[in-house]
């Protein structure tokens, strides 16, 4: 925020492609207990391939133990949270469940950062084109595991951190750890360095959306006026005598 982003939380549910759409990055940290619907799913695939900027924050135990479907959207990009939790008994921050490391890919993300912390993370598998930047050292279990990755698939980007707990406040090994606020400032940056044109491409992708929107309206409109002018003028069935038998009233109602 110090650095000039805006933070917004107001979002209605269920999540929609115009309401994503007014956003440069989205984040979804770690929706405990919490499933994305089918409609929404297709959206936020909609939205990056738009042009948009998606991260997924989770956390150890993966979909199975925190009771999401975050896997729904992310292997879509190539991108598959485990259930299961990196741990370490040689290279750690004091606990197995807190270990370090400087596994790295060469990758913007990880520009000036020599070592992080990986609290309660769960492992990526990665497949398709999307890239592993981050993983656990080779002595950790599970070894040499990708815990960060990213994926650019259309136009926009996606990425999913195996734990959410590195950017939490007021814990061990958490943002008050400078070498990962580093790597948030590099996420930021890495997620914004083309933002004005895919700006202009979700602004063009919402206008369409509103503007074939408001045709179906109109069509649904006009075929509903049509039906009624149509029952309006069916004329009634009467016998010379003026008197309608229930014969014709049938054969009135039929028509």
């Amino acid at each position: 925020l110090e650095e000039g982003y805006e933070l917004f939380t107001d979002f209605e549910f269920p999540l929609s492609f115009g309401q994503l759409s007014r956003c440069d990055i989205v984040f979804f940290a770690c929706p405990d207990r919490s499933k994305f619907r089918e409609y929404e799913i297709e959206q936020i695939i909609k939205y990056v391939k738009n042009g948009g900027n998606v991260v997924f924050l989770g956390n150890a135990g993966g979909d199975k133990g925190l009771g999401t479907n975050l896997n729904a959207v992310s292997e879509e990009f190539g991108i598959r949270c485990n259930n299961d939790q990196v741990c370490d008994d040689n290279h750690n921050y004091g606990l197995r469940t807190l270990p370090f490391t400087q596994n790295f890919n060469p990758h913007p993300l990880t520009r000036d950062i020599e070592m992080l912390l990986l609290p309660s993370s769960c492992s990526l598998t990665i497949f398709k084109d999307a890239i592993p930047v981050v993983s656990s050292d080779d002595d950790a279990d599970p070894p040499n595991a990708p815990v960060i990755a990213v994926s650019e698939k259309g136009l926009g980007k996606f990425v999913f951190f195996g734990t959410y707990e590195i950017f939490r406040d007021n814990i061990r090994g958490g943002i008050q750890v400078i070498q990962h606020r580093i790597l948030l400032k590099n996420l930021l940056d890495w997620l914004s360095e083309d933002i004005e044109r895919q700006r202009v491409i979700l602004g063009f992708q919402r206008l369409c959306g509103a503007v074939n929107y408001k045709i179906q309206q109109k069509e649904k409109k006009k075929a509903k006026a049509q039906v009624v002018k149509k029952i309006a003028v069916t004329p009634a069935i009467r016998p010379l005598d003026g008197r309608v038998t229930p014969e014709a009233m049938l054969d009135q109602i039929i028509t």
